[in-house]
């Protein structure tokens, strides 16, 4: 039988040190007061930052992580009872048998279990017996013959299991792109500057715009256009494999090229999909960023979650 799966790294805590400063030098009795009521308040700052952590926990991740909005794959993990549950399976051979592993921060199964899916689209495991710490969570649904493949395996899903509690962990990258969401202009000089074109996104190209009312002739809601426009693309292009293996044969990414050469990759089809938006006038905008694939190694790195190493593009 044959799983992928990836090296882990050991899990670090960070701690507050505190320095004792220079010896020999004189300290006055009103000093030592004011020392000793510093170090009185940072050791009741440090108990409460302690005391807060589960609570961080629960605000961040809490005890169900959905991986997915596709209603065709909106797997969801469920910490409850002292049984961790994977529900919504979808109901397909591949996922008719599943093996799922409970790992610990250095790679140690703890949990190893073959899982047939319920009735009810589920499959649960007892955790009660855990000791508190940090773990992961693999499901490997069947690929054919003896071998069994995933997209939730390595350190991408991981919780606290304390006190007979569990919690999810949320992912740094979700947190900061929260943080940059909230952040962003809805003013309406930059909803003018996601309906104007550029040089990637030629909403004004005749093509372009012939094609975009085409499409969304009759459709009245910008709902309904921006799935249609979805639909379209995914229906009418291919995506560009041999690019992946080789760089040198990427064609260029501008949404007139990927829509004539009919291919592209995650940057053409971003590109189209804005000026196709933008066409029949709904602010588009690219994303660039990182996008975790299961095979990486490394986990979100600084790097990373700065966007100083991207390899991905949405809209």
């Amino acid at each position: 039988m044959n799983l992928e799966a990836r090296p882990r790294g050991k899990g670090q805590v960070q701690g507050v040190q505190v320095g004792r400063g220079v010896q020999g030098a004189p300290v006055s009795e009103a000093g030592q007061g004011v020392k000793g009521r510093f170090l009185a308040i940072l050791f009741l700052a440090v108990l409460l930052l302690l005391a807060w952590q589960p609570l961080s926990l629960v605000e961040a991740g809490g005890s169900t992580f959905q991986f997915t909005y596709y209603p065709h794959e909106d797997i969801r993990f469920h910490i409850g009872g002292g049984m961790l549950t994977a529900a919504n399976l979808p109901n397909t051979e591949a996922y008719g048998s599943l093996f799922l592993f409970v790992r610990d921060l250095n790679g140690q199964a703890h949990i190893e279990e073959h899982l047939l899916r319920g009735e009810n689209g589920s499959v649960s495991v007892s955790i009660s017996d855990l000791r508190d710490g940090d773990y992961y969570v693999e499901l490997y649904y069947f690929l054919g013959g003896d071998e069994f493949t995933s997209y939730i395996f390595g350190d991408g899903l991981r919780f606290r299991w304390q006190s007979g509690v569990g919690l999810f962990w949320e992912s740094p990258a979700l947190a900061r792109n929260r943080m940059i969401f909230e952040a962003a202009r809805r003013d309406n000089s930059a909803l003018a500057h996601y309906l104007s074109p550029s040089y990637y996104i030629q909403s004004r190209d005749a093509a372009i715009v012939k094609l975009a009312h085409e499409i969304t002739e009759g459709l009245k809601s910008d709902y309904e256009k921006a799935l249609a426009i979805h639909n379209w693309i995914c229906t009418n292009l291919w995506y560009d494999s041999d690019v992946v293996s080789d760089n040198s044969k990427r064609a260029p990414p501008d949404a007139v090229s990927t829509l004539n050469n009919r291919r592209g990759v995650c940057e053409g089809y971003a590109n189209l999909y804005a000026a196709l938006l933008r066409a029949v006038h709904i602010p588009a905008k690219i994303v660039i960023g990182f996008g975790m694939d299961p095979s990486m190694q490394g986990g979100w790195t600084a790097r990373r979650l700065s966007g100083a190493e991207v390899n991905h593009s949405w809209n």
